[in-house]
């Protein structure tokens, strides 16, 4: 039972430590291109996104209505490209997260 636990423990620890170094990768490289990214290039890559996610999602629709909603609220907010960016990068992070 303890080895149970132990093995819990480390598979979630090693998780945690794989999402903060992808979540560390991720915002370093949204700093490089927060200058540069233009809402057309935000645009090419949110619809890349999201043709990705449908093929991934199809069994779980209530993720791609949630990050429809999130672009949504993006669409009609005052952000910056790298800012909505960012926050879909978020998005898909949080979801994979709490699916595996």
């Amino acid at each position: 039972m303890f080895n149970y636990f132990q093995n819990y423990q480390n598979n979630y620890t090693n998780k945690k430590l794989a999402f903060d170094a992808i979540s560390k990768v991720i915002d370093q490289g949204t700093n490089l291109l927060s200058p540069n990214l233009t809402n057309e290039m935000f645009d090419v890559w949110f619809k890349y996104s999201k043709e990705i996610l449908e093929m991934v999602a199809k069994d779980n629709p209530a993720i791609m209505v949630n990050y429809l909603n999130l672009s949504i609220s993006l669409l009609q907010g005052n952000m910056q490209p790298y800012e909505k960016l960012n926050q879909c990068i978020r998005y898909l992070i949080d979801t994979l997260k709490a699916n595996i």
